[in-house]
């Protein structure tokens, strides 16, 4: 009993300490990744065509995702995290629904991927996410660093 009470609040105080990273930190996590993965320019039109990005853009994204502490190589994407993106911009998204939003993001992380790359189970969860009108608009629209309104 005293191991699942700890256990419960070591899960409950790493998820209380995580916050939105700064607007600045944001940046440099943007321009990182930008810098890592630079992308063909004839590459980003067709990227805007695709219902899917190509994998080799998805490389940065998912550096990106890394970079804002959504994503790791051990847990995968990390939905308390993406929800508290979500809730910072809850005005911003029609017929705001945390539930639906929390139960789209567990279905595409429980997806079975442990014989997959790190880089192709990224991919088939943000390829979930993607049809997941409801939930890809709504992280669309998610900042995922501090808002100094």
């Amino acid at each position: 009993m005293k191991l699942f009470m700890f256990l419960t609040f070591l899960v409950a105080f790493t998820t209380a300490e995580w916050t939105l990273i700064s607007h600045d930190e944001w940046l440099k996590a943007w321009e990182n990744c930008n810098n890592q993965f630079s992308l063909p320019f004839d590459l980003r039109p067709k990227t805007l065509q695709d219902k899917y990005p190509p994998k080799i853009v998805f490389e940065n994204v998912l550096c990106y995702f890394k970079g804002l502490e959504i994503w790791n190589d051990k847990d995968g994407f990390l939905v308390d995290r993406i929800m508290i993106g979500l809730e910072n911009v809850a005005k911003k998204i029609e017929n705001y629904n945390a539930k639906l939003l929390r139960e789209g993001l567990k279905s595409c992380t429980d997806q079975n991927s442990e014989k997959c790359s790190t880089l192709d189970a990224a991919y088939s969860c943000f390829k979930c996410f993607i049809d997941n009108k409801y939930l890809y608009e709504s992280m669309g629209k998610a900042d995922f660093y501090k808002n100094d309104e």
